[in-house]
């Protein structure tokens, strides 16, 4: 029997930026789907099924939207009574108020009121075999750093190898000055590697492997961000007996579901397409054409394009000042500014263009 891996669903995610109160509901409907979709495919292969962090998308969601969940997932447990089903918190599942119950513990609860083959993982380092351990989000990195080392030390004493799963940043220097997101790093990664354990991160929509670490990515886009990067969405399968991780394609990153477009393009031609990214370049003359397209694509699409974001590049407008001795010149606000950022920020200034350019976050 396998641990079949997901995370990062972001159920009740309410996307504001690119959508229209019909989109937004049409794409929580296709975010319910798709988890019915992965509970199908982990009851047809008998496997357990560990959910890494992030089952939320907020500590506080609709209480429908925490209903249909409980709901699916106490059927899972009810038709699958020989398989367990790990729930992991997550940063996103969390409250940040200890006199509110998140959505998360909520669900959990009422599971494990309510069905037998349920374990919830909160407070820290959890053992699901003798070879597979289980860290959750934790308020702080000095206290994950405090688990892993837990962890290296349980390992490192049977040298029998194995997994640990985490919901964390992998070697992100950002992340580790932030409490709400985590981080381990190289030489942390490094020194498990030496006892034979893989990490396998959740946290990180798009997935990537190097070494002894395995980040799966997110299996349900809910935004073009989500589309970026990789060319197809997947869950993956943990042998621990074998020692063996299987990736599962789950969800294409294709013409169909997401596309780069021109805004110049005509939005007839992508009527198929869930995600959409508006790209291209515009003068500052055009912004205003620019807006009225976007407009033109939301109105054309309809409600089954959930998201439509404008990542438009508009020059800069050229504007004229007086100087006090040799008259008027013109000049670009914004290539000022690049000229004058020192050359070690140069790529993170760069990131964060990019960043304002594109609304989809």
């Amino acid at each position: 029997m396998a641990i079949m891996h997901i995370s990062d669903l972001h159920l009740g995610v309410k996307r504001s930026t690119g959508t229209t109160l019909d989109s937004r509901a049409q794409l929580h409907k296709h975010m319910m789907r798709e988890f019915e979709r992965l509970l199908s495919l982990a009851q047809e292969g008998g496997h357990d099924l560990l959910i890494n962090g992030d089952l939320f998308d907020t500590f506080n969601v609709d209480r429908e939207v925490e209903f249909q969940v409980f709901k699916l997932l106490r059927d899972w447990c009810h038709q699958n009574p020989s398989s367990f089903l790990v729930m992991s918190a997550g940063n996103h599942d969390l409250s940040r108020d200890n006199s509110v119950m998140s959505s998360f513990h909520i669900v959990a609860r009422y599971l494990e009121i309510t069905c037998n083959n349920v374990m919830v993982i909160t407070d820290g380092l959890t053992a699901l075999k003798h070879d597979i351990w289980v860290i959750p989000h934790m308020p702080n990195q000095e206290m994950f750093d405090e688990q892993l080392e837990a962890c290296w030390a349980v390992a490192g004493s049977r040298m029998e190898g194995g997994f640990l799963f985490l919901h964390a940043n992998y070697d992100n220097n950002f992340a580790k000055e932030a409490d709400h997101s985590l981080n381990v790093s190289a030489e942390m990664a490094e020194r498990f590697k030496q006892v034979g354990v893989k990490l396998v991160f959740a946290h990180e929509h798009q997935q990537k492997e190097t070494g002894n670490v395995i980040v799966v990515g997110n299996q349900i886009a809910s935004s073009v961000s989500d589309c970026l990067g990789n060319t197809f969405k997947r869950y993956i399968l943990v042998y621990s007996g074998e020692k063996e991780v299987v990736s599962k394609p789950f969800w294409d990153v294709s013409d169909v579901n997401f596309a780069k477009v021109d805004w110049r393009e005509n939005p007839e031609d992508f009527t198929d397409v869930k995600f959409i990214r508006l790209t291209g370049d515009a003068t500052a003359e055009e912004s205003v054409a620019v807006v009225n397209q976007v407009i033109r694509w939301r109105k054309t699409l309809g409600p089954n394009t959930f998201v439509i974001t404008n990542a438009v590049k508009i020059a800069a407008m050229e504007v004229t000042v007086g100087k006090l001795e040799s008259g008027a010149t013109n000049f670009n606000v914004l290539q000022l500014v690049r000229d004058r950022v020192p050359k070690a920020l140069k790529s993170k200034f760069e990131q964060l263009e990019n960043l304002l350019g594109d609304h989809n976050v």
